[in-house]
């Protein structure tokens, strides 16, 4: 058998994708070794909250999380997903947190995210619908954003 090409320390998110781009582009003779079993090894992948959010302040970030999104939604093992668009919410309570949600939606609406995606900001009473813990908390509660496609790995 021949030497590796290349050897990738670190079977988690980083090391297996770096060994699926590069098998990808045509590289043979990839080997990724970790410290335990899989998927479970123990390093910081393995215990990481697994959220990905699409939208950042920078343009080339938001396009790397939509890259990762699209490439994993296309991974099953056995049939069973491995990737999970759940969708989520991101709630402003102060007014700082409120300009900060519509400067988020500004970068997701000019880099197409929105689109994409369904995020939207939504008035208070619109949030109160059918969420019966929110409503217990309107009085504190301006306005939020649905992230339909947030993600959990």
């Amino acid at each position: 058998m021949a030497a590796p090409r290349v050897v990738i320390i670190g079977a988690g998110i980083v090391g297996a994708n770096l060994a699926d781009e590069l098998t990808a582009r045509g590289w043979d003779r990839v080997t990724v070794v970790d410290q335990g079993p899989l998927p479970l090894t123990g390093g910081s992948t393995s215990h990481a909250p697994g959220l990905v959010f699409q939208t950042t302040g920078s343009k080339t970030m938001t396009e790397l999380a939509r890259y990762t999104v699209e490439k994993f939604a296309g991974i099953d093992l056995d049939g069973e997903w491995c990737f999970n668009q759940l969708g989520g919410l991101e709630v402003a309570t102060t007014p700082e947190r409120l300009a900060e949600l519509h400067r988020r939606q500004g970068w997701a609406t000019s880099w197409g995210i929105s689109r994409r995606t369904g995020s939207s900001i939504l008035k208070r009473s619109r949030l109160t619908e059918g969420m019966p813990y929110c409503r217990e908390r309107t009085a504190v509660i301006m306005s939020s954003v649905t992230r339909p496609n947030l993600t959990r790995l």
